[in-house]
């Protein structure tokens, strides 16, 4: 098969294929693959159980849905970069027993009733414990690793014992959602363990369904010297108990107006929470003030001084902002931070997250700045729910859609800090059709030319249906939809219809950014405008264009031939009217670099840019290192529908 050569990040340790293994969901191969970068495996259970001798670290990238449980706990499974590889537990696939970093891992299935590699107790979910024999160790969980001390996103997941932490500090972490992989059992704020968190984010965690503080437990300590060390970390709409028994060395954090304190009696009950109000004390004396409230339940209480356990609060934040002032969309899992909030502070950040400008997707976007433009929107795509799908009624096999324009300072906002919500709805460039259905890829797809019929054995993999109708567990897909394979030997019902496998979506050119770094140009009321070209509201005030109220700083694309300015328009990007800015392959996930030659953009072999979509190369300029403070940046989304004609 034909593919386009990526450059891995991450460098073998030990001997490539052997000791660290290679796996790539969309261009991998479980048959003929090695796990070495240029023929890596397309999943993780084959990199896992290819050899005798276990690897020490299993690099990834791509969209991985399936059981991993078998784990020795002594296995590293990293992404190529942060945010490379998507572990999606669909609610069925549990992954534990190996360290795993720089992933998103989201939907993890609880670990009750699932076998795991040693002894029976059901607390085993995203993560490892020390070594194999601690597994459901009745004693506690204080040798707990997690997810290691790398950056990752665990959301919707179940964690093991419930710890949010770990043996070693953890940092960069996102706990979005969490609860604990026994049902039965609650969630603690780290563990014996001194180590805690750092530069973490949690968030809504320790409340059930009615907002009552019944998921959250204290650490299993018994020491009253053990500190429990939680740094520069954000805690978000969570439970915090301040006698825990782990007591808690707050350094740097920030707690947001979310956030409950409560005094907790018992340690694994549902009940006995006393909640200690911050309501009317001022924010920089809230520490203090939770002090002496402890101090005073305890003497209340009759507990001798040599029995409270009291946590410090050193440098902290209690910030009256919520989550939704905090976080970009924290309820759909975008945890940037929303630049100049209470966790952006001077010279650095709070959090696992950088300050981020989110890109959100509306269906009606009017008087916005900085979305994506739903009236751009062309051919098969569109915008419904708030979401960018491909229209199953289009007849057209193409389709696209513009951002606005975004205007950042390069000094402070990184490519890598641009976000938009296409983490849910996009995989290595796959579009969402009606139903969660797979039904676009980049353009250029590449197939086997196999045909697969009803009863057929499917190996793993993303598949598109060439004729008739094919029917799987959950859904009936038609001619030009996609499906996905995540179990090899699956295979569909319904006479007639038949599919073929994609073997190359050609992810990286699905997201496309351009930029400049000043304005050449501007048209003054009554001035014509271009066809294509995007126009920069500058007067000072809202304008209209076509019926559309466009407010001072939003941008918007010229929809006809013969037009007009209304008022004062900076001429942002336009082909024919201003020097020419070059649409280039971007991502949200990860750092954006273009190589450059003389100041040329450089080429490889298939036309793509050296050093686009996360790929680093020997010649490597960044786009966000600059001296000016100013920059006009614009995103594109383009897919082909998967169908044979590519």
């Amino acid at each position: 098969m034909t593919t386009r050569d990526y450059v891995w990040l991450t460098n073998p340790s030990g001997t490539e294929g052997t000791n660290t293994v290679y796996v790539d969901s969309v261009m991998g191969d479980d048959v003929q693959g090695d796990g070495k970068r240029n023929n890596p495996y397309k999943t993780l259970t084959k990199a896992w159980t290819a050899k005798g001798t276990k690897p020490g670290t299993i690099v990834c990238r791509g969209l991985f849905s399936e059981q991993m449980t078998e784990g020795t706990h002594s296995t590293s499974i990293m992404g190529d970069y942060y945010g490379a590889a998507i572990f999606d537990g669909q609610g069925q696939y549990l992954i534990y027993g190996y360290t795993v970093g720089n992933m998103i891992i989201l939907n993890a299935k609880s670990g009750s009733n699932v076998p795991v590699h040693v002894n029976t107790v059901a607390f085993r979910g995203v993560g490892r414990a020390n070594a194999a024999d601690l597994v459901g160790y009745a004693g506690g969980a204080f040798d707990v690793y997690g997810v290691g001390s790398s950056s990752a996103f665990v959301g919707k997941s179940g964690l093991y014992w419930g710890i949010i932490g770990g043996n070693t500090a953890v940092k960069r972490i996102v706990y979005w959602k969490p609860y604990c992989s026994e049902d039965t059992y609650l969630l603690v704020l780290g563990t014996l363990a001194r180590p805690g968190l750092d530069y973490c984010t949690v968030y809504d965690a320790g409340f059930d369904d009615e907002g009552q503080p019944t998921k959250m437990r204290k650490s299993p300590s018994n020491n009253i010297n053990d500190y429990g060390v939680v740094k520069s970390t954000i805690l978000s709409k969570t439970a915090i108990i301040l006698n825990d028994t782990l007591r808690k060395n707050y350094t740097d954090c920030l707690f947001d107006a979310d956030c409950k304190f409560y005094y907790f009696d018992g340690n694994d009950s549902k009940s006995g929470y006393t909640e200690i109000s911050l309501d009317g004390v001022a924010k920089e004396e809230c520490g203090d003030y939770l002090i002496t409230q402890l101090k005073q339940m305890y003497t209340d209480k009759g507990i001798a001084t040599n029995k409270q356990y009291m946590p410090s609060f050193i440098n902290c934040i209690f910030s009256a902002q919520t989550a939704n002032e905090l976080f970009n969309n924290a309820e759909l899992g975008d945890m940037t931070l929303i630049p100049g909030c209470d966790a952006d502070i001077e010279n650095g950040y709070v959090g696992a997250l950088p300050p981020a400008k989110n890109i959100p997707i509306m269906d009606d976007s009017t008087g916005h700045k900085e979305t994506w433009d739903e009236r751009s929107v062309s051919g098969c795509c569109i915008v419904s729910d708030n979401k960018i799908y491909i229209d199953p009624n289009s007849d057209s096999a193409r389709g696209s859609i513009l951002s606005k324009i975004l205007t950042i300072n390069p000094r402070t906002t990184q490519f890598n800090g641009i976000y938009a919500l296409i983490n849910s709805q996009w995989h290595r460039g796959y579009a969402l059709g009606s139903n969660d259905k797979y039904t676009a890829a980049g353009e250029n797809a590449i197939y086997d030319p196999t045909t697969y019929a009803a009863g057929d054995a499917l190996p793993v993999g993303t598949y598109l249906v060439t004729k008739g109708t094919v029917s799987t567990t959950d859904y009936t897909y038609e001619a030009g939809e996609a499906f996905r394979v995540t179990t090899a030997g699956f295979s569909f019902t319904d006479n007639g219809g038949e599919a073929i496998q994609v073997l190359e979506p050609n992810a990286g050119n699905v997201l496309y950014c351009r930029c400049r770094s000043a304005i050449y140009k501007y048209v003054n009321a009554g001035e014509a405008l271009t066809r294509g070209a995007t126009y920069l509201n500058v007067s000072g005030g809202e304008i209209t264009y076509h019926g559309r109220a466009i407010a001072d700083g939003e941008s918007f694309v010229c929809m006809t031939d013969i037009e007009t300015a209304a008022a004062k328009l900076a001429v942002v990007f336009d082909d024919d009217g201003v020097p020419p800015s070059e649409w280039v392959p971007a991502r949200f996930w990860g750092e954006y670099y273009v190589g450059k030659d003389a100041g040329a953009i450089k080429y490889d072999n298939y036309g793509i840019p050296y050093g686009t979509g996360n790929t680093r190369t020997w010649k490597q300029t960044s786009l966000y290192k600059s001296t000016l403070d100013r920059k006009f940046v614009q995103f594109k989304i383009e897919v082909e529908r998967l169908t044979n004609n590519s």
